[in-house]
């Protein structure tokens, strides 16, 4: 028999290290993501990741601010900025299969970057009144603007070891939203200089730099004669993805009603303006999120997916009582420190996934879907708010996440550890 003594300094000895494991956790995952990061083919990446990914966040503003200005008002400004992200929505799957067509994805790259800056600077010669073509411009723009988010993650199982895989897919989930925070402050500032018709013409102009770095980077040109073997169709991605797609389709879906619902708040509590501040707090929860909780998440997939989803739909839920825009402001900085892990996790198991060979076309189609069903919760967002009122949207984003949830309960094995 043990004493008591030994008993209880055996149990506070387990709780001593239980409690450094958990304050070692960070640790850790800051030494792998230091690890990953001095990696210089990893920083090169980032960068040009970096640049490619701004016009994605200053085009469509920069076109709002220029057709509102230009005396048209919203609706010309809101049609242009429909039309270039159905043009993104359905672009990602068409360059993938465009590049199983030439030798790789570097020759296109830089042709749609291209493209797509020409159209852009087309797009600000144009008035409001001009409204076919102006809406026409927005779509290639739109549909020519390269998928850099697929393909950075398609090459990014290249660089480093299996380990630290889940580190630098958390890292590229963090820098996205870094750079959707950057794109709105830099046309901010843009516009008071030189004022909206230059913003616009000059807002694809960093993409085009970022695709000339991704250009030379070595893993894209080790890549483009190996990604030649092993394209899928798009019936066979959609196979493989059945249950990766409906699943980011409904938390995407309750993002984008989201959008529009905190504007809306904003609008009624004091002015549009400070829905910025509230999706600003919400990117630091994000970066955080993806900082902290995206690797070990990643690491463990399945119900741990399950759980996180959760709670995700129970700080939505929090926000249907909420009163006032901090405390929306606060459960909404709370929900996407789990999202984006959540979604970091996910590109995870598909980056991983052996039995995916087109990665690059996995990775366009899951792009395609997000964007579509941000646009999708957009309009159900805007006509909720219509019909029922504030609460109900964040009700009905709450209900779409449980729906995420439960679909990764259901088929936790598909989301189960993929890396080591």
């Amino acid at each position: 028999m043990r004493s008591p003594i030994s008993l209880i300094g055996g149990i506070v000895q387990q709780l001593l290290g239980l409690i450094f494991q958990l304050l070692s956790v960070p640790v850790n995952i800051l030494t792998r993501h230091r690890v990953v990061l001095a990696v210089p083919s990893v920083r090169m990446l980032f960068v040009g990741a970096i640049l490619a990914r701004l016009p994605m966040g200053t085009s469509a503003l920069a076109a709002l601010l220029h057709f509102s200005s230009e005396g048209g008002g919203y609706t010309t400004a809101g049609a242009v900025t429909g039309s270039f992200l159905v043009g993104v929505s359905i672009g990602g799957p068409i360059f993938a299969a465009l590049s199983s067509r030439i030798r790789g994805e570097r020759l296109l790259l830089l042709l749609c970057s291209s493209l797509s800056t020409l159209s852009m600077f087309a797009l600000s010669r144009f008035n409001a009144d001009d409204v076919v073509v102006v809406i026409a411009l927005g779509f290639v723009a739109g549909i020519a603007m390269p998928p850099i988010t697929p393909l950075v993650r398609s090459k990014m199982s290249m660089l480093v070891p299996p380990k630290l895989q889940a580190s630098i897919y958390s890292l590229d989930v963090t820098f996205v939203e870094v750079t959707f925070v950057i794109a709105p402050a830099l046309v901010g500032a843009t516009v008071w200089f030189i004022g909206p018709t230059y913003t616009l013409a000059l807002s694809g102009i960093p993409g085009a730099i970022g695709a000339v770095l991704l250009f030379f980077h070595p893993v894209f040109e080790r890549a483009s004669i190996k990604n030649q073997k092993g394209r899928q169709s798009p019936c066979q991605h959609i196979v493989k993805l059945r249950l990766v797609l409906p699943t980011m389709a409904f938390a995407f879906i309750a993002l984008g009603a989201l959008e529009v619902a905190i504007v809306a708040v904003a609008t009624q509590e004091s002015t549009a303006a400070m829905a910025g501040t509230v999706f600003a707090f919400a990117g630091v929860g994000s970066f955080l999120g993806g900082i902290f909780l995206g690797p070990p998440l990643a690491a463990r997939g399945g119900l741990w997916l399950t759980l996180d989803f959760f709670v995700v739909a129970l700080c939505l839920g929090l926000l249907a009582s909420s009163t006032g825009l901090l405390a929306i402001t606060v459960a909404l900085a709370a929900s996407s420190f789990f999202f984006a892990p959540a979604i970091g996790c996910i590109y995870v198991k598909v980056g991983t996934n052996r039995r995916i060979k087109d990665q690059l076309g996995a990775f366009a189609w899951m792009f395609s879907c997000q964007i579509g069903s941000i646009a999708a919760g957009n309009y159900f967002g805007g006509l909720t708010i219509d019909k029922f009122g504030i609460p109900t949207v964040f009700l009905a984003a709450t209900f779409s996440l449980v729906l995420a949830a439960t679909l990764v309960a259901a088929t936790s094995k598909h989301f189960a550890v993929a890396i080591s």
